[in-house]
């Protein structure tokens, strides 16, 4: 039985307990089913109504909502097969209270063109009664809405000011100013038209939410705003963009808490997390003159391990600078470790400065067990083909660590934690060298066997993997992945120069002197003109920074991580993250903190996030008054995300932890558990209505073309730039 049918079910049986009891109260007569038009308590149901016409805004609102965890339900305007928009399908009038079945609704646009003249009707009227609020997502300025065009283009590169409305609604995470992306500037980015509000009329209102001067009169005009009229209120907007636009990434939020009152099963943090892998132990380095890193693919003989340069690693010096900048920053950097290299240092020169600048600085880090000494503990190389193979025992089986060897490596790490009573340090937390041990292709499509027993027996409960391999947690033995974004920082260079020249080896054509990996793999790589002397900050530094703060800015709780090679020489890590944090402090208020998780905390709220999302359909959200009650329809127990206003109570207590304005956690709901909020005031939804499901709508059909983002009124159109992706499995990147 799916959810939607437990539901019905479990509101029919409450409606016949209501009718029993009232048939005891009257003797056994059956009281007559009452009137249509009846008012009657609201209860609403905590969904989004999505009418999708396949237009890139109205997707970029989906995976706004799927992201932060919102229950949604789509229609498919396109199809034939669609339901129709009549009475019943938006409420039901029951016995004791009138049901609405959604919190908000997304449109492509004011008045749908997919949609027939009953269905706007319909929408309009249910919207009206039941204070619902709806996202209008691409609309051509009119009077119908409010508005006069002032000006139709590109907006790329503008700096939009939110209003004091916006502010107070939805908006409070944000200090007041954005700029809409300008990736590349001879292409026309996002099309908008920014309007003045009209002459309205009927007691109707357009009150302005984003702003921008009109280019030429220094006058400002609407990009987003609310249209109020007849006791409903759409957020409309003028401007188009996608879901990898970072001005959307920003203003989404917004958008979805407008929508919702602020009221929903979602969670939403800005989570950033750098771990810097490989510390106490030197990188290999690039070979600008070889193309190639040193003691992995160079030939030895040509380029020794032990010639100058041919590796780096941090010293005391780094480590006093990664203090300073931690605390001049607000931020942690994640200090993955390996007792080894420390122990290496003082076999070979009877001291170690780097160890002993970290553990007299041991307070100021969060340590990270990497394993002893950084083997591969997938299956056994085989070096004599390219590229390597796995090796094969005498029985022509794969030749895998074993886990007694993996056992080893994770128990003489903790050793060295618990010896040198490292604080900070989750004992269950591991990062395996390149992530070995975990399937990787071509070579391993399957996880090293030995693997899972011997992380069961070391008792570990989270083991980082490679996000760009595999995006998801799963458990493997004891533990759950917690995958990890790889930044194109790369473990070989601690230098600008060297990084450069990588840069340009791996993404320019044979023709300029690049490998061709760009040419040979179109779908996952692009090629670029070869990078000049000052390529590092002019190019590698905003589009590295650009990458990760898109991560955080999708809920994302997945750390990134770089390497001890990038903190050494001329620390090239540094200015990339100094990038994320200063672009997220210009843009969010001090309410919303970038969160600075570790491993086990990203684990849990990954883990989390994917459980909701396979089962969110159990969980029935509903509001009545200024009361949110939450329903498990399963018989196991679930976490639950709420966002609710600030001052919410759960019994005596007050919900949920402060971020951007609100009030939001996860809740745990044992197996058909219930639990209920009270809301600090009324939500704004009715709180009584009646609801006539008699009428009924005719069938779509399509009066006008809508417009679609990057295309003027006149159906000139304009191109729409995605973000950047990265590329990092370009290279063999160490973990």
């Amino acid at each position: 039985m799916n959810a939607r049918s437990i539901r019905a079910r479990l509101r029919t049986t409450t409606i016949a307990t209501t009718a029993a009891t009232a048939m005891l109260a009257t003797g056994g007569v059956a009281l007559a089913t009452p009137a249509a038009a009846a008012t009657r308590p609201v209860e609403i149901q905590a969904t989004v109504l999505v009418l999708d016409d396949g237009q890139p805004m109205v997707s970029a609102i989906v995976d706004r909502l799927a992201k932060e965890g919102v229950d949604y339900e789509k229609v498919d305007l396109t199809s034939a097969s669609r339901p129709q928009l009549t009475p019943a399908f938006f409420a039901s009038q029951g016995w004791l209270t009138t049901r609405a079945k959604f919190m908000g609704v997304v449109t492509p646009s004011a008045e749908p063109a997919s949609l027939t003249a009953a269905e706007r009707a319909t929408l309009a009227r249910y919207e009206s009664t039941f204070k619902v609020r709806e996202f209008s997502a691409y609309n051509w300025p009119s009077a119908g809405i409010g508005l006069e065009n002032q000006y139709s283009g590109a907006v790329d590169g503008m700096a939009a000011d939110l209003s004091g409305a916006a502010k107070t609604n939805g908006f409070e995470y944000l200090k007041g100013s954005v700029t809409f992306d300008d990736l590349s500037p001879g292409v026309s980015e996002s099309y908008g038209y920014i309007a003045k509000k009209a002459a309205t009329s009927n007691g109707a209102t357009y009150t302005p939410y984003l702003t921008l001067p009109v280019p030429g009169t220094g006058e400002n005009g609407s990009l987003l705003g609310v249209y109020a009229k007849d006791g409903r209120e759409q957020l409309i907007s003028t401007v188009a963009s996608n879901a990898s636009q970072q001005h959307w990434k920003v203003l989404s939020h917004g958008i979805v808490s407008w929508l919702t009152r602020g009221i929903s099963t979602s969670y939403s943090r800005n989570f950033l997390a750098v771990q810097v892998d490989d510390v106490l132990l030197p990188d290999a380095e690039w070979n600008a003159e070889g193309n190639c890193t040193v003691g992995d693919d160079c030939d030895p003989a040509t380029y020794p391990e032990t010639a100058p340069d041919a590796t780096s690693r941090m010293t005391a010096q780094d480590v006093d600078h990664l203090v300073a900048w931690q605390r001049a920053n607000g931020i942690k950097l994640d200090v993955a470790f390996n007792g080894a290299g420390a122990a290496d240092q003082k076999a070979e020169t009877g001291s170690d400065p780097l160890e002993a600048s970290l553990l007299a600085n041991k307070n100021e880090f969060r340590w990270i067990n990497h394993t002893w000494s950084h083997p591969y503990l997938g299956c056994v190389h085989d070096d004599s083909t390219t590229p390597w193979q796995c090796a094969k025992t005498s029985t022509g089986a794969t030749n895998w660590a074993s886990q007694a060897t993996i056992a080893s490596e994770i128990s003489k790490n903790l050793a060295y934690a618990r010896t040198n009573a490292l604080p900070n340090f989750e004992p269950g937390s591991l990062v395996t060298g390149e992530h070995s041990g975990l399937k990787s292709l071509p070579q391993m499509p399957a996880d090293n066997p030995n693997l899972a027993p011997a992380l069961t027996q070391q008792r570990i409960t989270w083991i980082a993997s490679d996000a760009s391999r595999e995006s998801n947690p799963r458990v493997i033995g004891s533990a759950t992945t917690v995958p990890r974004h790889p930044m194109n920082i790369y473990y070989n260079t601690s230098t600008k120069t060297n990084a450069i020249d990588e840069y340009n080896w791996l993404y320019t054509n044979r023709a300029e002197g690049g490998s061709g990996l760009c040419e040979d793999n179109p779908a996952t790589s692009t090629c670029i003109e070869p990078l000049t002397q000052d390529g590092f900050d002019s190019y590698i530094v905003p589009k590295e920074k650009q990458i990760a703060l898109g991560h955080v800015l999708d809920n994302d709780a997945r750390p990134h991580y770089a390497h001890q090679s990038n903190l050494t020489g001329d620390r090239i890590l540094y200015p990339v993250v100094e990038g994320i944090l200063g672009s997220y402090r210009g843009v969010y208020a001090d309410n919303a903190p970038i969160v600075n998780v570790t491993t086990a905390e990203a684990g849990t709220q990954l883990v989390r996030q994917q459980t909701w999302r396979a089962r969110s359909s159990q969980v029935q959200a509903t509001i009545s008054g200024t009361k949110l009650q939450l329903f498990n329809n399963s018989f196991s127990a679930i976490d639950v995300p709420v966002t609710a206003p600030s001052g919410t109570r759960s019994g005596l207590s007050t919900f949920g932890q402060s971020y951007g304005g609100q009030s939001s956690d996860w809740v745990r709901l044992r197996g058909l558990g219930l639990k209920t909020f009270t809301l600090p005031t009324a939500t704004g939804f009715a709180t009584s209505a009646s609801w006539d499901t008699s009428a009924a709508a005719t069938p779509a059909t399509p009066s006008a073309p809508a417009l679609t983002p990057g295309t003027a009124k006149d159906g000139t159109s304009t191109r729409v730039v995605a973000q950047p992706v990265a590329d990092s499995d370009l290279i063999a990147a160490a973990g």
